[in-house]
């Protein structure tokens, strides 16, 4: 990617980063720990559903901390846009509590989106890591791979929703417009949620704003490595998974891809009858990925070991590892 040109208005613009979490309190602490030493380019908001508020994190003067006991996913994450509204920054994106995005990146996919007001996303590849007989082992995707060219830049918004629903991939963590956000949270997931004939799970959650985003302007992929993903088996996330064959085999979206069907037709010059074809591509594509990612996390993972690649996030790796091995408990 170009080295952007500096502007001194969006050079001191910090990126907003939205942190849900429940009931973690140790991979809150190291991941606000990691994050603390970035507070001139980043922003943090933190959105905290655990029982118990997290003291130490909510005292903290660099931060926005807001929390919501037992509260839903959805409901959380919708009722705290009332916050991320009042907030002053252009680009947002969100951030699990076990995720460690590398803020050098964040600062370049910021001015490249200042740059490139047709986009309204753009997304790095990731690398998965998790301990094993005592020491960590780091694998990359085979959808990012860095191997594969994605170009969801196409002008025409049906061939561009086409191509990415049938190479369909998460952009849930990709830095994103602020207020494509607020509007997707505020406007679609709502009436989504008010028709949908079964609970709203995480992943479709996920999979609605990917949809969204990619007909509100193109999303730029770039190949290089900007976050690393700790991969926890017992996450919440992983509990309340559930496979969209399995929404799709029960007839459960119907009323979801008709009501969004209308929701987009307000906003792109396409037919109701257009947008749900498209749907139905994208249910295919999001199928298509689960199926390879269910078959086993570690079966689609290719192993980094040596070579370019290794020479390549090494750095990166020994900076994020001082966190993950401090210990921290509490602040």
């Amino acid at each position: 990617m170009r080295k952007p040109r500096m502007n001194e208005t969006l050079k001191n613009e910090k990126i907003l980063i939205i942190i849900p979490t429940h009931n973690r309190a140790q991979y809150l602490n190291r991941i606000v720990n990691y994050y603390q030493s970035y507070s001139n380019e980043i922003e943090l908001l933190i959105i905290d559903s655990s029982v118990e508020c997290n003291q130490g994190v909510s005292l903290r003067k660099d931060l926005i901390y807001l929390h919501y006991p037992k509260m839903s996913y959805i409901d959380k994450l919708q009722k705290a846009m009332k916050t991320v509204k009042k907030q002053t920054n252009i680009f947002t994106t969100f951030v699990a509590d076990d995720d460690f995005f590398i803020v050098e990146k964040l600062i370049e996919y910021k001015f490249f989106l200042e740059e490139n007001s047709d986009y309204s996303a753009i997304q790095g590849g990731h690398v998965s890591f998790w301990q094993e007989e005592g020491r960590h082992l780091l694998y990359v995707s085979h959808q990012y791979a860095m191997k594969k060219e994605y170009k969801i830049d196409q002008e025409n918004n049906k061939e561009r929703a086409e191509y990415y629903f049938h190479n369909y991939f998460n952009v849930f963590y990709a830095l994103t417009r602020k207020d494509l956000i607020i509007h997707y949270f505020e406007t679609i997931l709502p009436a989504l949620h008010q028709v949908l004939d079964c609970e709203l799970y995480i992943d479709l959650i996920e999979v609605s704003q990917a949809c969204f985003l990619v007909f509100a302007g193109k999303i730029k992929i770039d190949k290089s490595i900007a976050m690393y993903r700790e991969f926890i088996p017992d996450s919440v996330a992983h509990a309340e998974m559930v496979r969209i064959s399995q929404l799709v085999a029960e007839n459960s979206l119907t009323a979801w891809k008709a009501e969004f069907s209308t929701l987009l037709s307000k906003k792109i010059n396409l037919s109701t009858l257009e947008l749900s074809e498209l749907l139905d591509i994208a249910m295919i594509g999001v199928q298509e990925f689960q199926d390879n990612k269910n078959a086993g996390d570690r079966k689609n993972l290719r192993r980094i070991e040596k070579g370019i690649e290794m020479d390549h996030i090494k750095e990166q790796w020994q900076d994020i590892n001082k966190f993950i091995n401090a210990k921290i408990t509490s602040f």
